[in-house]
C-alpha cells in the first residue's frame, strides 16, 4: 500500500526555498541577533535572541582557537539550559559536528561513543569530569557560566565566519537510544532539520513566535533536539529548557512558573501529571503532543476528562529528524496514531517488500524531506536501512480506508509462541480497550532455554491480587491460548530507558527470571 498526502503550500514553499548553500546558526540565531525577544528561558535564567547570538559567536571563535576543524565531532554531554544550546549552535556555526548526549551516561557508553565518533573535543559537566578522563580534549563547563559571560563585551562578539555547506552536507549527528543494539549515530543534513521545521513544526502544528515551547524530552533525545533546539528558533518563539531530571513535581513547577502554550512530551509524563492530579488550571496549553513511545487510547480518554486541549499523538524516529505522522490537528482517534505528514510518502509492505492491502499489517517504509543522510561509519547497516530514497522504519503499521495509521509494534519486537507469532502491542492494545483504567500494560517475551512464553507487566490502582484476576480472566475471553500471558506480573514501577520510555529489555529481563524462576520451582 502506497500512503502520501498532498503537499500544503507551506510544504511546497521550504522544498523552493532550500539555499544551495547554508549555515544552520546563521539561520536560525544570527538572522535574528537585533530582536530582544526571549529565546530560552529556564529556571534561573533568561536569554534573548540578541544575547544568543553574541554567545554563539564568543564560543564559535574560542572553538576555532582551540583548533577544531570543519566536520570535527565535538561531544556535548551538558544539561539541558543555556549553556547547551550556546555550545550546540557554536558548533554549527564554525562547521564542525555537534553530538548532544547524555550527560549521565555511564563509563562503559562513554568508551563506546568515544571509540565510535572520534571526537576533537568534549564539552561535559564538572560532576562528571572523570568518567570523561580518558576522552580528547575534555572542557567542563559549569551550568549558569554562560550568563556571566554577558557582563561584558568581548571582540568575539563580532565573529562572523560562518561556514556554509551544502544543503544536504553533514551539520550533525545524532546518537540512537540503542534500544535495538548499540547505539548509531544518524547523521542529518541543514536540508532535513529545516524540512522538519517547516512541514512539521509550521505546517503541521502551526508553531509560531508567540508560542512558549516546553519539551519534557531532553535536547540529547532527537524528539527533544527538534522541540528545544530547532523549531522555536525557526519560528521566534520562546523555549522553555529545564537542567532537571523531569519529575510530576518538576514539571507541575515547570507549568506553573513559565506557561508554556506547547507542551511536548511522553506518554509516561502525561501519566504522571494525571496521577499527580495537577490542577487544570495550571495549564496554558493550547498543544499538548505525546511521542517517544506508543500513546494508550485509555491515557488520550483521560487526559479528555480531566484536560484541554486535546492529547494529541505522533510517531517519529531520528533517521527521519521527528515526527513523520500525527493525529494533529483533525485525525484525533484513540488507538491510531494519525496521518503522514502532508507531502510525505509512505509505503506498508510485507516480508517479500511487496504492498500490503487496506487494513492489513506490514512493515512501514517512508520517504521525506527530513531523510538523513546515512549512519555514522555503519554502511552495511545503512544499505539495509536507506534505500533506493526510502527508508525502512523497521514498524509494524496498518491503513484504514481513511488514511488513518495504527501502530503494531517493532518488528524486532515480535516473537513466536509454538511457531506463531506474538505482536505486543496488538495484546496491550486489547487489554487497554477492555480496561480503561490500566495505567501500564506491556507484554514481552520471557525466555528460557526450552522456549519463549509471554508475560504481562501491568499496574492500576486497588489490589495486585484482584487485577491479575481481572485479567486473566480477560485475556482468557479474548485471546487464542498461545497469546496469553504465562506470567502476569505487578510491579511497584516501569523500568524507563535514558530518553524516558518504557525499557522493554528490562521487562525482558524481568520476564526471564520470572519464567526460569517459575521453571527451578517445578523441577523441585
Amino acid at each position: 500500500m502506497l500512503i502520501s498526502t498532498e503537499p500544503t503550500a507551506a510544504a511546497d514553499r521550504a522544498l523552493a526555498e532550500y539555499p544551495a548553500r547554508v549555515n544552520l546558526a546563521e539561520r536560525l540565531v544570527a538572522s535574528r541577533r537585533d530582536s530582544q525577544r526571549t529565546s530560552f528561558r529556564g529556571p534561573g535564567f533568561q536569554l534573548t535572541f540578541q544575547q544568543l547570538d553574541r554567545l554563539v559567536r564568543r564560543q564559535a571563535a574560542g572553538l576555532c582557537r582551540q583548533g577544531v576543524a570543519r566536520d570535527e565531532r565535538i561531544l556535548i554531554a551538558l544539561d539541558d539550559g543555556p549553556e547547551l544550546a550556546v555550545m550546540f549552535f557554536a558548533a554549527l556555526a564554525m562547521g564542525a559536528l555537534p553530538v548532544v548526549l547524555n550527560p549521565r551516561l555511564d563509563a562503559a557508553a562513554i568508551a563506546h561513543l568515544l571509540a565510535d565518533a572520534r571526537p576533537a573535543l568534549c564539552i561535559v559537566q564538572p560532576a562528571q569530569a572523570e568518567l570523561w578522563a580518558a576522552a580528547p580534549g575534555v572542557n567542563t563547563l559549569d551550568a549558569g557560566a554562560c550568563m556571566g559571560w554577558l557582563e561584558a563585551s568581548h571582540p568575539d562578539d563580532l565573529w562572523c565566519e560562518f561556514t556554509e555547506k551544502p544543503a544536504q552536507a553533514p551539520v550533525l549527528i545524532q546518537y540512537t537510544s540503542g534500544s535495538t543494539g548499540q547505539p548509531k549515530g544518524v547523521i542529518h543534513s541543514a536540508r532535513s532539520l529545516l524540512a522538519c521545521c517547516e512541514d512539521f513544526a509550521v505546517g503541521q502544528l502551526g508553531l509560531n513566535e508567540h508560542d512558549v515551547v516546553y519539551s519534557v524530552p531532553k535536547a540529547f533525545f532527537g524528539y527533544g533536539m527538534g522541540n528545544s533546539l530547532f523549531f522555536p528558533l525557526y519560528v521566534g518563539a520562546c523555549a522553555v529548557m529545564d537542567g532537571a531530571w523531569p519529575s510530576a513535581e518538576r514539571v507541575r513547577a515547570v507549568l506553573r512558573e513559565h506557561r508554556p502554550t506547547v507542551l511536548f512530551a511522553v506518554p509516561a509524563v502525561y501519566g504522571m501529571l494525571l496521577e499527580d492530579a495537577v490542577e487544570p488550571q495550571a495549564l496554558n496549553l493550547r498543544l499538548a503532543f505525546s511521542a517517544g513511545a506508543p500513546l494508550p487510547a485509555n491515557l488520550i480518554r483521560r487526559w479528555q476528562q480531566r484536560y484541554r486541549p486535546n492529547l494529541h499523538d505522533g510517531i517519529g524516529s531520528t533517521e527521519l529528524c521527528h515526527i513523520f505522522a500525527t493525529s494533529y490537528p483533525d485525525a484525533l482517534q484513540p488507538g491510531k496514531v494519525g496521518r503522514m505528514l502532508p507531502g510525505w510518502h509512505a509505503r506498508i509492505v510485507d516480508a517479500a517488500g511487496n504492498d500490503v492491502a487496506t487494513g492489513e499489517s506490514g512493515v512501514l517504509l517512508v520517504k521525506a524531506p527530513s531523510m538523513a543522510v546515512g549512519y555514522w561509519e555503519r554502511p552495511e547497516q545503512q544499505a539495509a536501512r536507506f534505500k533506493a530514497g526510502w527508508y525502512c522504519t523497521g514498524d509494524l503499521f496498518s491503513q484504514d480506508p481513511q488514511g488513518l495509521l495504527t501502530f503494531h509494534g517493532r518488528e524486532d519486537d515480535r516473537f513466536k509462541v509454538f511457531g506463531r507469532w506474538v505482536a505486543p502491542v496488538e495484546i496491550e492494545n486489547l487489554l487497554i480497550s477492555l480496561m480503561p483504567d490500566l495505567r501500564d500494560c506491556y507484554l514481552v517475551a520471557g525466555c528460557t532455554d526450552e522456549e519463549c512464553r509471554p508475560v504481562l507487566f501491568v499496574r492500576a490502582n486497588g489490589a495486585a491480587d484482584d487485577l491479575v484476576q481481572q485479567v486473566e480472566t480477560l485475556m482468557h475471553a479474548h485471546l487464542e491460548s498461545y497469546k496469553r500471558p504465562v506470567h502476569i506480573a505487578v510491579p511497584s514501577e516501569i523500568p524507563l530507558n535514558r530518553n524516558g520510555k518504557p525499557d522493554r529489555k528490562a521487562l525482558a529481563r524481568l520476564a526471564d527470571q520470572l519464567l526460569r524462576g517459575a521453571a527451578e520451582v517445578r523441577a523441585c
